[in-house]
């Protein structure tokens, strides 16, 4: 089981182009649309914590 510190394939892939650090919904969604599934680093922590490993 891979845990929030390993990059997942989704991640790898993605490299950020589909973050908005202006909306999780946003962001979410999109991911969804090109890879099917969301990463488990797509989805921010508790009191904003960014897990997206590309996230500027």
């Amino acid at each position: 089981m891979a845990n929030l510190k390993s990059e997942s394939t989704i991640c790898s892939q993605c490299k950020g182009k589909h973050w908005n650090p202006n909306s999780q919904k946003e962001t979410q969604a999109s991911v969804l649309k090109e890879f099917g599934k969301i990463a488990n680093n797509c989805v921010n922590g508790e009191g904003g914590v960014v897990h997206c490993p590309y996230a500027k």
